[in-house]
C-alpha cells in the first residue's frame, strides 16, 4: 500500500484481483494447497499463506484499507473495466 501511494502519480491503472496460485507453479510445491474450483479455474490451487494472508484477509484489506486511500481510489476511478480482471491479457478490445 505504501509503495502504491508513494508512486500513485506514476501509476495509471490497478488490478486489485486476488492472486491465484497456478497448479504447476513452483510455489505450489512449497505451500499447503487444496482444490480451488472446478471448471474454468481448475488450473489454480487454494493455499495457506505462511503469513496468514488468506483470501478473506486479502479481500478485507483491499476493501477496507487499500481501495479507500484517496490516492489509490483516484487510480481505481481511472482504471478501464477490462483492466480489473486477472485474465485481461486474454481479452481482445474492440
Amino acid at each position: 500500500m505504501n509503495f502504491t501511494v508513494t508512486h500513485s502519480g506514476q501509476i495509471d491503472f490497478l488490478n486489485c484481483a486476488i492472486f491465484n496460485l497456478p497448479v504447476h507453479g513452483p510455489e505450489a510445491n512449497e505451500l499447503e494447497t487444496g482444490d480451488f474450483y472446478e471448471g474454468d479455474l481448475s488450473l489454480y490451487r487454494t493455499f495457506l499463506h505462511p503469513g496468514g494472508w488468506n483470501r478473506d484477509a486479502v479481500r478485507r484489506f483491499l476493501h477496507k484499507e487499500f481501495k479507500r486511500h484517496p490516492a489509490i481510489a483516484a487510480i481505481l476511478r481511472k482504471s478501464p473495466p477490462i483492466f480489473t480482471s486477472n485474465h485481461a491479457p486474454f481479452f481482445v478490445a474492440h
